[in-house]
């Protein structure tokens, strides 16, 4: 791959940086031990040749069990839960010199005992990039989930509630490279949220511009700024907000660092609600060794952004993972989480910590199985807003290629 192609690869990895993202405390079936999916397509996928590109194909099933000591986070109503999740799903990929397509679907059959909040949820994601020349690139994101998780509305999410919604995001985007080192990155996407539930939905608009530094492939500075208007459709305060973020990106060989400072205001319609501003910044290093050991650390600050009954906050999160792999086929993980949310629209304060272990096996290059047991708990100044909760799941994770059989 030449110097153009891994600035217009990093650049494309830059403008998606804020556009994913977990919040802690979700009911996460995904394993630990997971086949890495772009290593998947790239490497060991079936390929057929098809009009001078390449189709890609990645067949997967991941089968999953877990044990929630208070499955809805109750302070008084503890409720113990067994869920099991069938995920069948396929990648697909269609790839040029200078285009690709990707497209993925998983059905998320969730089924609980103890509990009725069995659903079929599915997840669709696509993704498209075309250069039509030497210095423009412009591509398309749409990702579509229908889910009962409150975590996927949005990455900095605090809610316990577990109403069915469907969130779909569409970010169609631009990079123009005006010299080698010099890019210029526009975006906009749009996010519609709708429950199933008498709970609010949303629309939101956003807009954002990177200007891109590149000083080497792998060490890149970006002035981003976007603006973003969140529309409720009954008594939420819908809201304006502004941010500007400076961020700094570093890849070495074994190393890999983020550093982001900003500033993020936000202004409601609602006279009767202050305006919110804080000084924002995301921090991630992770650290990776030849002989299997790996080490990750961040820390991050901002406020939610989907603020039901206009419960808004400023989040502070601080993250630390650690593992090993021994003899290529045991993995091991231990990680954890902790979180402090101030609201801003009341005298609410919450303290979350999370602390996992996890230990997986690999039985070859298609199979792998991974146990993970783990302790949440919500110390609040509003009681009935704690909760702790103990967990333990497996999953079986299969991603087969018909190819190589």
């Amino acid at each position: 791959m030449g110097y153009r192609s891994l600035l217009i690869s990093a650049m494309m990895m830059l403008l998606s940086l804020s556009i994913t993202g977990i919040a802690v405390g979700e009911v996460d079936l995904k394993p630990m031990v997971s086949f890495d999916t772009e290593e998947i397509v790239a490497e060991d996928s079936q390929e057929v040749a098809l009009g001078g590109g390449k189709v890609k194909i990645v067949p997967m099933i991941t089968i999953s069990s877990r044990m929630d000591s208070n499955f809805h986070k109750s302070e008084n109503d503890e409720k113990t839960v067994y869920t099991y999740a069938f995920q069948p799903g396929i990648n697909l990929g269609y790839e040029t010199g200078k285009s690709n397509l990707l497209f993925g679907y998983t059905l998320n059959a969730n089924y609980h005992d103890g509990d009725e909040d069995d659903y079929l949820g599915h997840t669709l994601n696509l993704s498209a990039r075309i250069q039509p020349s030497s210095r423009l690139t412009a591509g398309l994101e749409d990702s579509f989930q229908i889910t009962r998780d409150p975590a996927r509305s949005d990455r900095f999410n605090n809610s316990v509630i577990r109403d069915k919604y469907f969130i779909n995001r569409v970010t169609p985007s631009v990079l123009y490279e005006f010299r080698e080192r010099f890019s210029i990155g526009l975006r906009y996407r749009n996010t519609l949220t709708e429950y199933d539930s008498e709970a609010e939905d949303s629309v939101e608009h956003r807009g954002t511009v990177d200007m891109i530094y590149n000083f080497t492939p792998a060490t890149h500075l970006d002035l981003q700024y976007s603006r973003w208007k969140r529309d409720y459709d009954m008594a939420t305060s819908d809201y304006t907000s502004d941010q500007l973020h400076l961020i700094f990106v570093k890849q070495l060989n074994h190393l890999s660092f983020e550093a982001g400072l900003g500033y993020h205001k936000r202004g409601f319609n609602d006279s009767d609600l202050n305006d919110m501003e804080t000084f924002s910044y995301r921090f991630l290093t992770s650290w990776k060794s030849r002989t299997g050991s790996h080490v990750s650390l961040s820390a991050e600050r901002n406020f939610n952004d989907a603020g039901r009954g206009n419960s808004y906050f400023k989040d502070n999160r601080f993250t630390l993972g650690a593992g090993h792999t021994f003899r290529k086929r045991l993995p091991t993980e231990i990680k954890a989480t902790y979180r402090t949310s101030d609201y801003e629209t009341n005298d609410r304060e919450d303290e979350t910590c999370n602390i996992s272990a996890a230990i997986g096996y690999l039985f070859n290059d298609w199979l792998a199985f991974n146990l993970t047991t783990g302790y949440e708990e919500r110390d609040s100044n509003r009681a009935e807003n704690d909760y702790g909760n103990a967990y333990v799941m497996g999953n079986i994770d299969f991603r087969y290629d018909p190819g190589t059989r």
